[in-house]
């Protein structure tokens, strides 16, 4: 009984340790429970938050959108107010350039009507001027008194003939040079009358003869040299420096009034085309007529394709004895102007600048830039003209004499070069001019009904100025080649004479006193130039020693 009392003791003994176990276990749960109780609300709390947090980023990015949608609206509607503006700025500035254009060109007319009775009354007095300089000098003989009548009623007859009548009625074309090829010139009767000793040369005249020298290949000048070098016409360097009139129906010009090219970008713009088939840089010379202010000169680019960027030596270009001189190919601008005045510094910088922009659109990956250093200025000291009429034929005579002996020691600006060439080639150059295109006139001139070529007589032989003969005469530093025999024996006769006119002398002063009563601008020695050039005539004020008054007043008389 014993035994079995025991074993249910035992049974319960084990049951309330498990009791106790699970009790403990249960009390341990119950607490992770709360813990984890506790950590979920705290999570639900921050979740919370978060949420709210979100929602205001939310309405915060709202309105920032619509702060940026307001202003990008305000944005637009200030750029269309602003454009509005400027068009109508445009309008206004367009309507004041307008009118001042309209006043100017009527200021413009009122000052060349004034001009040109002006010019009428002084020319008038010029006229009454050489009558009274005529009475006072008088004549040799009767018929020498004549055969002057004479001749200056012919010249009289045939100027007045050619500004009544029409150009297109009248004009005869003599020849063109070169013949039956495109782009060649043509020289008219109009043309051939600029070769009087009385005249300037016009750019027909020039162009021809130039084209001449280049194309003829008769031994003038080297023709090998003359391949190896370009020539510009005489309207090149107007061209390049004019603005060109904005084209019909546009208010702006779509390149001179584009502000995003410089001065030098619009001046090659006008000449771009010129040199299409030419690359300036392989030729050794570039020959540039220049007419500016009623006057003729002419710069001779050498060598512009061997400039560098470098600064040229300041060595002497030419060394050697005096029996063999070697002259250096030196880049250069030469400048010949039989009557300087100013150093044309400004007119070599425009062919730089023209050369810069030249080479940049010719030559690729390779800049370069013009300076005086690299391609340097010089006006050689070169035999000039005499007289107020022969720029344009020392022109002529400065370029056909460069290619006949191109390398000189140009860059000494004290060396003396009137050995270059002679005296009366010069003197002698409108007649051979003359003789020139009569040749060519008879030989292109052909066999059929057509009328009969008539050459004008005129008087070829240039004439020194009186003033400059006397200058020369008595200056001793000049050679005798300035002054031929025949000069110097005029000289002395007229010195002769002046003797054996000494009463006569005493006329001559009331006569000229007289004649500045009647204008004083004779007095002041204001000469006047009328060009006449198709239908239109144009007038140049000009100042100089001499001016032919028989021509002049046809001219003016007519207009």
């Amino acid at each position: 009984m014993s035994n079995i009392d025991e074993k249910p003791a035992i049974s319960k003994g084990k049951d309330s340790d498990m009791l106790e176990e699970i009790n403990s276990k249960y009390v341990e749960l119950k607490i992770e429970k709360d813990l984890l109780e506790a950590k979920c609300e705290s999570l639900e709390l921050k979740s919370k938050s978060s949420d709210e947090k979100i929602k205001t980023l939310e309405i915060c990015h709202y309105d920032l959108l619509k702060r940026v949608n307001e202003k990008l609206a305000n944005d637009k509607k200030f750029e269309e107010r602003i454009s509005d503006l400027e068009t109508k700025i445009d309008t206004l500035v367009r309507k004041d350039t307008t009118l001042a254009k309209m006043d100017t060109s009527d200021n413009e007319e009122t000052i060349s009507t004034e001009f040109k009775e002006v010019t009428l009354e002084r020319l008038t007095a010029l006229e009454n001027k050489l009558h009274d300089i005529a009475a006072k000098d008088g004549c040799d003989d009767s018929k020498s008194c004549k055969d002057n009548l004479q001749k200056e009623k012919k010249v009289t007859i045939s100027v007045k003939q050619s500004f009544r009548e029409d150009p297109s009625d009248n004009a005869t074309t003599y020849c063109q040079y070169p013949p039956n090829v495109s782009g060649n010139i043509s020289v008219t009767n109009e043309d051939y009358m600029c070769l009087g000793a009385s005249q300037f040369l016009n750019d027909v005249i020039i162009d021809f003869f130039l084209k001449y020298l280049q194309l003829s290949k008769n031994g003038v000048v080297d023709d090998d040299l003359m391949s190896k070098t370009h020539i510009f016409t005489n309207f090149f360097f107007n061209r390049l420096t004019t603005r060109p009139s904005t084209p019909k129906g546009s208010k702006l010009h779509p390149i001179e009034d584009n502000s995003d090219l410089t001065d030098s970008q619009k001046m090659y713009e006008r000449v771009r085309k010129w040199t299409k088939r030419v690359d300036l840089f392989e030729k050794e010379f570039i020959v540039v007529p220049i007419h500016e202010k009623a006057h003729w000169y002419v710069c001779i680019i050498c060598y512009p394709g061997e400039v560098s960027e470098k600064a040229m030596d300041e060595d002497t270009s030419a060394c050697g004895d005096e029996s063999k001189v070697v002259v250096e190919k030196k880049p250069c601008i030469l400048v010949f102007d039989s009557l300087p005045d100013g150093d044309k510094a400004d007119i070599c910088s425009t062919l730089r600048s023209y050369l810069t922009m030249e080479w940049e659109a010719k030559v690729s990956g390779n800049a370069k830039v013009f300076t005086e250093q690299n391609l340097p200025q010089y006006n050689p000291r070169v035999r000039g003209q005499k007289n107020s009429k022969d720029c344009g034929i020392f022109l002529l005579q400065y370029v056909e004499s460069f290619f006949r002996t191109p390398m000189r020691d140009w860059t000494d600006s004290s060396a003396e070069h009137r050995d270059w060439f002679h005296k009366e080639e010069a003197m002698k150059k409108r007649g051979k001019i003359a003789q020139l295109i009569r040749n060519l006139a008879v030989k292109q001139k052909k066999t059929g009904n057509e009328k009969k070529l008539v050459f004008p007589d005129l008087d070829f032989k240039s004439v020194e100025s009186p003033m400059k003969k006397l200058k020369l005469a008595s200056d001793p530093k000049h050679s005798e080649d300035d002054l031929s025999k025949d000069e110097v024996e005029a000289s002395e006769s007229r010195n002769r004479g002046n003797e054996a006119k000494s009463e006569s002398s005493e006329d001559s002063e009331k006569g000229s006193n007289d004649l500045s009563k009647r204008d004083p601008g004779v007095a002041k020695s204001r000469m006047v130039l009328f060009h006449k050039r198709g239908n239109k005539v144009s007038v140049v004020k000009r100042c100089g020693e001499e001016l032919d008054l028989k021509v002049k007043k046809i001219k003016v008389s007519e207009l």
